[in-house]
């Protein structure tokens, strides 16, 4: 990283790469195991009181290919994110109002060697187009009104306009109030656009049987056993396939809250918030997406007065997902827009400066949530838990150049589901500890650990199990 003060602003550039092998991931239709992936990234920035603009470009590639571990096979990601913004400021009204407006542009390349996505739907290069703007204006030393909103629109979802306004109260500068109001959107991901992955089989031989054991039997006689729905003894492939004509998820929120410092060591923080989220994008289910409406057809042996009949008792029985792909039946599950979910909480906040050298912090969080509606099958769950809280002590010495922390986080069991994993999240309690050394105006000395006594609990379904971790080393300052 480097940094520059130019006689205008300053000039920030850096740069990286890191490499990690045997990383598993977790997605919705299993684990993938990263056998080796390559991560270079790039950033500048050139910032002034009144104007800056800023890029990055972060690159992914997979070095070898990735392995499915449900299905076993390989898999290849390559992708770039390309990012560019720039933003101005300036006040006016005898500097009772500040205004901000800028825009920005992205790109992102995804290309998985047809091995996640058809051909036609890879090597991808989507874009996103963007303006924003905000003003603050002070209508008395004590009220201070926000309005700010922002207009998206890219290759893979229509326009979005996001507004938000706000208003501030601070009756005394200890105290402050305020009220927000505000909108936003959420984009379905590649997967969930263009995924196409075999997902498993489904042996429909018992549907095959009961059909002949019905009074429709006699009109099977001509179709060889075990074939009426494939040659491989009626066992067909089941399909995950993505949607291209999702929506956005979106929400719309409402805030309140109160920061204060009850006395000159004691600050205090209050936050309450209700949201309503809707057209969720659901896990891979069974006959959600009209570009795989069931269309198998019965074997021409069938006597065309049955064929009608037996197709209907087949759509019933399969739920309708049974469909033609690559020429042969099969069963596809995919994504579809559904459910509309009210979320509500309380987050406090409390710090105490017990000397000049230690402080005291603590934390609670209570959530609750209602499921209005959802898609049969779905599962809807926000993935967090009801209670959570924080407990942490820090110490920085002035005159003995040493420092230290610690922190404890505790957290209320719950019910986790994404795609092919839902199973239940254990409560945990995580302490962390942390220490330094200043032994020069240039060099500290540190070592930090978390989870030191060796808590294991995974925190998502389908996880790892995360264990004790202790890091030290030396910083340099120059």
């Amino acid at each position: 990283k480097m940094e520059k003060y130019l006689a205008n602003g300053v000039l920030t550039v850096e740069g990286g790469a890191s490499q990690s092998e045997n990383e598993t991931l977790v997605t919705g239709i299993g684990r993938v195991q990263v056998l080796k992936g390559f991560k270079p990234y790039a950033r500048a920035a050139f910032n002034t009181d009144h104007f800056s603009i800023l890029g990055y470009v972060n690159n992914r590639h997979s070095t070898d290919p990735q392995k499915s571990l449900a299905s076993g096979l390989g898999l290849i990601e390559k992708s770039t994110i390309a990012h560019i913004e720039a933003q101005g400021n300036t006040r006016f009204a005898d500097n009772k109002a500040r205004i901000i407006a800028g825009a920005s542009f992205r790109q992102y390349n995804v290309n998985t060697d047809s091995t996640l996505m058809l051909a036609k739907d890879d090597d991808r290069h989507d874009k996103v187009y963007s303006a924003f703007s905000q003003i603050e204006y002070k209508v008395s030393p004590t009220l201070r009104i926000v309005g700010a909103a922002r207009y998206d629109k890219g290759d893979l979802f229509d326009g979005q306009f996001s507004p938000k306004v706000g208003v501030v109260f601070s009756p005394t500068s200890n105290h402050s109030f305020r009220a927000t109001y505000n909108q936003a959107f959420q984009t379905p991901n590649y997967s969930e656009f263009y995924l196409n992955a075999v997902a498993g089989a489904k042996n429909l031989a018992p549907l095959e049987a009961g059909l002949r054991a019905s009074p429709l039997g006699p009109v099977l006689l001509g179709v060889p056993n075990g074939s009426l729905f494939s040659s491989q003894n009626d066992v067909v492939p089941v399909w995950a396939r993505g949607n291209d004509s999702l929506k956005v998820e979106k929400t719309h929120s409402w805030e309140v809250g109160y920061k204060g410092a009850l006395t000159n060591r004691m600050f205090v923080t209050i936050d309450a918030y209700s949201s309503n989220i809707k057209d969720f994008v659901t896990d891979l289910l069974p006959a959600v997406n009209p570009q795989f409406a069931f269309n198998w057809t019965a074997p021409a042996a069938v006597p065309a007065p049955y064929r009608d009949t037996l197709q209907k008792l087949v759509k019933t029985n399969t739920g309708g997902a049974l469909t033609i792909i690559n020429n042969a039946p099969a069963i596809v599950i995919s994504y579809t827009n559904a459910g509309n979910v009210d979320i509500k909480g309380v987050d406090f906040g409390i710090g105490y400066q017990v000397t000049d050298e230690s402080r005291l912090n603590g934390s609670i969080s209570i959530f609750d949530f209602t499921v209005n509606s959802q898609q049969k099958g779905d599962s809807i769950l926000p993935n967090t838990p009801k209670n959570k809280g924080s407990l942490s002590m820090t110490y920085e010495g002035k005159r003995n150049h040493f420092d230290a922390a610690v922190s404890a986080r505790f957290v209320a069991g719950y019910n986790w589901a994404a795609g092919v994993f839902a199973g239940p999240i254990p409560a945990s309690q995580t302490v962390n500890a942390s220490a330094g050394y200043q032994f020069s105006s240039q060099y500290r000395l540190f070592v930090a650990g978390t989870n030191v006594l060796n808590q294991q609990r995974y925190q998502l379904y389908g996880g790892s199990v995360i264990t004790r971790r202790v890091m030290g080393g030396i910083s340099a300052a120059f």
